[in-house]
């Protein structure tokens, strides 16, 4: 092997150097955010501009809020050191039983103890 330079090779100059090193490290920055811009104009576009309306965008952003908070409340607990991988069972639950109040008709406005009462009760069961 000979470490002779090869005169086909081009070196690009330090400024085009720096030009690319910042563009891969905003490209590294950015992360997904770029590809969900995107997709969000592209749903635009094709479902005759009615997916960036404040109507669908409120829509979204209360469907979001759920998650938002779980997955801020399951960071604060892996951070602190205890690791809890029941939430999505411990909010599944309670939502299955609010299902069943809502569909008794005897029971229209007995709603939210019994729904409150079982995640409080099945959170404090999943503590370790």
């Amino acid at each position: 092997m000979s470490n002779t330079l090869n005169p086909a090779v081009v070196v690009p100059p330090a400024a085009q150097m720096n030009a690319r090193v910042t563009t891969r490290s905003l490209l590294q920055a950015a992360g997904m955010l770029p590809v969900l811009i995107l997709l969000a104009l592209g749903f635009h576009f094709l479902g005759g501009h009615r997916f960036l309306s404040g109507q669908n965008l409120s829509i979204i952003a209360q469907q979001a809020s759920i998650n938002t908070v779980l997955a801020s409340g399951m960071t604060f607990v892996i951070l602190t050191g205890g690791i809890d991988l029941s939430v999505g069972s411990i909010l599944l639950s309670p939502r299955c039983a609010a299902f069943l109040c809502r569909s008794c008709p005897m029971w229209p406005g007995l709603l939210s103890p019994p729904v409150w009462e079982q995640g409080c009760l099945l959170a404090l069961l999943t503590e370790s």
